[in-house]
């Protein structure tokens, strides 16, 4: 008898019920393009209660083109572009890459740059020839004209205090970004777009994902509103690319990154969205459902065949009583169930994907 109850009472079901879970939904993140870079946010994931989206990169293809160039009076087009590509050469934004591309395109030479500093969510500063100058948002510069409204990405250039052009952007939503919106809506998640873009751009594109939005956000706001939503019991998810994300999803409940990202973000976040795609924000939460859900399930049944089980094994319903083998058979069973179970976890993709 005491052999049947030690035999029976190993916790190899108890013990296999969440490694064999987290096993395999590990596979099935890869077959979503996900990577789970602990178990940790892999459980938390399921708690989120609102899901806040950066633009470029993120819901936008992240590769802008060159719209229109606007000068000031007595700017020649392509010494601006010369000018700018010069400065905006040494930077890793995609924003810059596209500019210094068209510049190039155009014909327009690039020049010695020295002392180049980049500001998070401003722009960058740096001398030309002993002048210094800077590309950038508006509110880099002091003051000068604002050379007009308009709509899409704009970066200003000049010097601290004169305005001398804007070279216009635009960027595409990527394929499906709002369908992802759309099924995040449906799940009840809350949604939130922060963008440094100007208010019309991106006002602009929270209308057609019918979205809140906040625009013209700095690293530090995007930080202080994923705080304030926290400190009102909120779960807040970030999802982003670039370096001006990376405050915020480093203080994120569970932060997820374009795989095509900053090297900042891709440290600090908790999920790599390998298709670079806002879908894996939604993919990510239904995963940590299903992955919990299974978790519970193997622990139930684990739990009430030590419940049932070992009070057999001393023989409370003598004369019947189980013998060692008996007991090791069922014991091997047990832990057969929680492995058998959690394997029901395979294709769970395909129903995330729906």
């Amino acid at each position: 008898m005491f052999i049947a109850v030690l035999v029976i009472s190993c916790p190899c079901a108890l013990g296999l019920a969440t490694p064999m879970a987290l096993l395999v939904a590990q596979k099935e993140a890869g077959l979503l393009g996900l990577f789970f870079k602990d178990a940790k946010s892999l459980e938390k994931a399921k708690d989120v209660s609102h899901v806040l989206l950066d633009k470029t990169g993120t819901i936008t293809l992240g590769k802008p083109v060159v719209k229109e160039v606007r000068t000031a009076e007595g700017v020649e087009v392509l010494d601006l572009l010369s000018l700018c590509a010069s400065l905006e050469v040494q930077s890793e934004h995609v924003i810059a890459k596209s500019l210094v591309k068209y510049a190039k395109e155009q014909g327009a030479p690039l020049q010695e740059v020295q002392g180049v500093k980049a500001s998070a969510g401003l722009g960058v500063v740096g001398f030309i020839a002993g002048q210094e100058y800077r590309a950038g948002n508006l509110e880099f510069f002091k003051e000068g004209n604002h050379l007009g409204d308009f709509e899409g990405i704009g970066v200003f250039f000049g010097t601290p205090s004169k305005i001398l052009g804007l070279v216009v952007l635009e960027d595409k939503l990527k394929e499906g970004a709002k369908e992802a919106i759309a099924g995040m809506h449906a799940c009840g998640l809350k949604t939130l777009l922060l963008s440094g873009d100007r208010e019309a751009s991106v006002a602009q594109m929270a209308h057609t994902l019918n979205l809140d939005y906040k625009a013209e956000a700095k690293p530090a706001d995007k930080l202080s509103t994923l705080e304030d939503l926290q400190k009102s019991g909120a779960v807040v998810m970030m999802v982003g690319d670039g370096l001006n994300d990376a405050p915020a999803l480093a203080k994120s409940d569970v932060g997820v990154v374009m795989g095509l990202g900053s090297g900042a973000s891709l440290e600090v976040a908790d999920v790599l969205s390998l298709h670079n795609h806002p879908s894996a924000a939604l993919h990510a939460i239904k995963l940590s459902q299903y992955t919990i859900r299974n978790i519970k399930q193997n622990l139930f049944w684990a739990f009430c065949y030590n419940a049932l089980a070992i009070p057999l094994a001393c023989g409370v319903a003598a004369p019947f009583m189980l013998n060692p083998m008996l007991a090791s058979l069922a014991m091997s069973l047990s832990s057969l169930s929680v492995v058998f179970n959690a394997q029901r976890l395979r294709g769970v993709h395909k129903k995330i994907k729906g």
